[in-house]
């Protein structure tokens, strides 16, 4: 019984020096104002991304904001316009798009939403008017490649749906 008591301490004894030597992976890690240290890993909040520091500080949707030179291809014509996108008060990985394909579209029209380098319009009909948009976008540097789609009335009066392509460059 002693020789098992004595056993009983000692494993104690170990387990407690084993124990104490354990680091704190986030004891030295720094991650900003909008993330936190995760197994010595900084994971940013939702809508945040890492700056060159490593801090989560940077809202990704920023990268988008800006005015754009648009070219967008559609049954071998090409359409240009001006879209701009600005801050949306909905969430910080929301954004608003004005003056997107203003052939179809006159008011400021689409809330979108950012997720890293994507950017991603619902569904939505923004003048009520029976012609709907929806698709997505991934920006590289100054440049954001698009998919879409315009649903709406044709010169017949069916409801079809054209899918485009477009690329806007900053300006």
């Amino acid at each position: 019984m002693k020789n098992l008591f004595k056993s009983f301490a000692l494993a104690m004894l170990a387990s407690a020096t084993f124990s104490s030597c354990e680091q704190d992976p986030c004891k030295d890690v720094v991650c900003g104002d909008q993330g936190q240290c995760v197994e010595g890993t900084c994971v940013c909040s939702t809508g945040y991304e890492q700056d060159a520091a490593g801090l989560c500080n940077t809202e990704q949707r920023a990268k988008f904001f800006s005015s754009y030179a648009g070219s967008d291809m559609f049954n071998g014509n090409t359409y240009t316009y001006s879209p701009t996108i600005a801050t949306s008060s909905v969430s910080v990985s929301n954004v608003l798009v004005s003056n997107f394909r203003p052939d179809f579209f006159n008011n400021t029209v689409l809330a979108a939403t950012v997720s890293g380098s994507t950017i991603t319009v619902a569904a939505q009909e923004p003048d009520g008017d029976g012609y709907s948009i929806e698709g997505s976008g991934t920006i590289s540097g100054s440049e954001i490649t698009w998919a879409y789609s315009i649903t709406g009335p044709d010169n017949t009066g069916t409801v079809v749906t054209n899918n485009h392509t477009g690329t806007w460059t900053k300006s």
